[in-house]
């Protein structure tokens, strides 16, 4: 997972922090992005993301929706 808060506060106890969720499904050589339970997205709206998998470089953004990155 990766997570993101405001880095200053303890707001974080109230539910402001972000989680994207990150599975991997190595026989279909996918990459499954999604909000973790309890988080929501915070601003900006969307998050450019780039994954690096074996020499192979993929771009998303990803903007609260779950997406996929195949490879």
């Amino acid at each position: 997972m990766l997570y993101e808060d405001d880095g200053s506060s303890f707001n974080y106890r109230n539910g402001e922090w972000m989680g994207i969720q990150m599975e991997w499904n190595d026989a279909r050589r996918i990459l499954s992005l999604h909000l973790a339970p309890g988080s929501r997205l915070l601003p900006p709206e969307s998050r450019s993301i780039v994954v690096k998998v074996a020499g192979t470089t993929r771009s998303v953004t990803f903007v609260g929706k779950p997406v996929q990155v195949s490879f």
